[in-house]
């Protein structure tokens, strides 16, 4: 007793003095995946598990314009259960649009939501099952007025390789009056259910399917980069797996959108890249998605595409702030992060883009009021109003 008593206080020992070393972490994600080619045929025998009458959202057109609504449709309708359809989720996914339709499912009596799209159709989903039963505005649960306490059950089917909304608790809504775009969290915004059938993501064009690429890289190279941990080697792992998988199959895939074998390993990678399990136990934020939510929410931009224009500059700060980082990223991963995002068509400008340089300090001022305290950016060393005004032109 007395050696285990010892070996006790040795360990609280070591943890107190090296605890910024170690892993720390609550990982909770109880969303069942089916996933693979062809598995879009379980979605009527998974949805008449969790209700009878699902709101089914698809986004402006192009659900119609494949004949995958129909399918869906038809599908659900032929397994007895009463469907109730929504078209119109744009991308950067608005609070009012999931306020029309939480009306449309709560005046229907929807008991489930099935979201049929990318990952504004499936983020606006999360939202639109909560307000269907509170009856409450999506943006008061955005901005944390009420918190979500009951929701219906969700089922994702993704048709684009980006976000990885079908693996987790999170949804990004925008508010264009306020021009403002934040993420919302809750345990209940987990899907029930995600059927990821690659062969959906073979109708997206080359543009979308490269932003989604980027996406998919970015959300693992946030905390990949912006950590001093130098014990943390299974998320780093993780991470360069996911990223060096785009690499390879991103070229593939724009050579040839119907490549299958392209869209199966892009389609898992973006399931997994926010799963919680490659960033888990890792610490650092989300600098490069917050700068950007900041810039779509005023100028409406891809988000995939914005991530693009922001990672060449703002790598020139993680070089500065977090060398043995950025000396991993260019080493094991990047080389040519510029060379590799004019490969797949992903170069852009702020004019390109359709933003005015005179826009760049109300962005700034933006960025720091909504993810700052006062002139400082959690986490990030040495991050203050210059650094962001020279991301955001581009000046590095």
């Amino acid at each position: 007793m007395v050696f285990y008593a010892l070996l006790l206080k040795v360990a609280t020992l070591s943890i107190g003095l090296y605890h910024k070393d170690m892993i720390n972490l609550i990982l909770h994600n109880p969303t069942k995946i089916i996933f693979g080619v062809g598995v879009l045929s379980q979605l009527a025998t998974e949805a008449s598990k969790i209700g009878k009458h699902p709101l089914v959202m698809y986004g402006k057109s192009s659900a119609k314009t494949s004949g995958l609504s129909d399918k869906v449709k038809s599908m659900l309708s032929s397994s007895g259960l009463k469907v109730t359809e929504f078209f119109g989720v744009e991308p950067n996914p608005r609070d009012d649009t999931c306020d029309r339709a939480a009306s449309l499912g709560r005046q229907a009596g929807c008991d489930a939501v099935i979201a049929v799209g990318g990952g504004s159709v499936m983020d606006a989903a999360k939202l639109t099952s909560a307000c269907i039963v509170s009856g409450k505005p999506t943006w008061d649960y955005v901005t944390r007025v009420y918190p979500v306490e009951k929701a219906l059950p969700i089922i994702m089917v993704p048709t684009l390789a980006a976000t990885g909304s079908d693996f987790n608790s999170g949804a990004v809504i925008t508010n264009w009056t306020m021009k403002q775009k934040f993420g919302a969290y809750s345990p209940l915004f987990f899907p029930t259910v995600s059927i990821i059938d690659p062969v959906l993501t073979t109708t997206c064009n080359r543009n979308v399917t490269a932003w989604g690429g980027v996406d998919i890289m970015i959300h693992v190279l946030e905390t990949y980069l912006g950590t001093n941990d130098a014990h943390c080697p299974i998320p780093d792992y993780f991470s360069e797996g996911i990223v060096k998988t785009v690499m390879k199959y991103l070229p593939l895939a724009l050579a040839d959108g119907n490549d299958i074998v392209a869209r199966t390993q892009l389609s898992w990678a973006s399931a997994v890249a926010l799963s919680g399990m490659p960033n888990g136990g890792r610490p650092g934020g989300f600098l490069l998605h917050w700068m950007e939510h900041v810039m779509s929410a005023h100028f409406d931009i891809p988000h995939g595409l914005g991530l693009a224009y922001l990672l060449v500059p703002t790598l020139s700060y993680f070089k500065e702030n977090f060398p043995e980082r950025h000396y991993m990223f260019t080493n094991n991963l990047m080389p040519d992060p510029a060379g590799f995002l004019e490969s797949i068509g992903c170069d852009t400008t702020l004019e390109k883009l359709g933003i005015p340089g005179s826009s760049v300090p109300t962005m700034v001022d933006d960025l720091f009021v909504q993810k700052g305290k006062g002139d400082e950016m959690p986490g990030y060393p040495s991050f203050d109003k210059k650094w962001a005004e020279k991301i955001y032109k581009g000046r590095f």
